[in-house]
This record gives structure tokens, sequence and C-alpha cells, in this order.
């Protein structure tokens, strides 16, 4: 009986770890995957890489395709899934990238 209750244990722990594992899977593919097919500016300046709603509405080149919606939503712009997760990339530093650096006006 001794086996057998180790097995159990052993079953149970990794069963547990299976599960912590799925629910850290899902957080990432939720960062990495959009969960919208169709995203505005408010659905943009909610993404934690984004600018401030104001800086999106204010300064157009910093929506996706430099400010040209793939579509409107009521009367807003709108962007696809696909435009927006293209746009989310280039927002995200580059491990590779040099630092940047402060210029002193003169």
């Amino acid at each position: 009986m001794g086996i057998l209750e180790d097995l159990t244990a052993a079953v149970s722990s990794l069963s547990s770890r299976v599960g912590e594992l799925a629910a850290e899977v899902s957080e990432l593919r939720a960062k990495v995957a959009p969960a919208r097919e169709i995203y505005t500016l408010h659905d943009l300046a909610e993404l934690p890489e984004s600018p401030s709603l104001k800086s999106l509405r204010n300064r157009p080149e910093l929506q996706p395709n430099g400010g040209i919606p793939d579509g409107y939503k009521g009367s807003s712009k709108a962007w696809l899934a696909a435009t927006v997760l293209a746009w989310r990339r280039e927002l995200a530093p580059r491990p590779d990238a040099p630092a940047a650096t402060l210029k002193k006006a003169v």
C-alpha cells in the first residue's frame, strides 16, 4: 500500500502543477493575443503598452496604420485584431535595442 499512496500523492501534485501551468499559459495568451476582433481608440488606450487615450486622439501617427482605420464602429475609428497585434509588436521594446538616451536642449 505504500507504493500506491506514493503514486497517488505524486499524481495529485502533478495535476495541481498542470493546473497552475494552464493558468499561466492562458495569462500569457491574453497578454499576447488580442481579445477582441475590432478595437477602437478607447480599447487601444486600455492596452498596457499603449499611449494614453489623449495622446492617441491628438497624435494619429501613434495609432495603428498611422491613424488610417480599417473601418468604423459607429462613428469611431476601428482596427482589426491583426492590425492591432502588429501595432503592439511595434510598441513592444526589443531586448536587443539600445537604451534611449536623453538629449540636452542647448
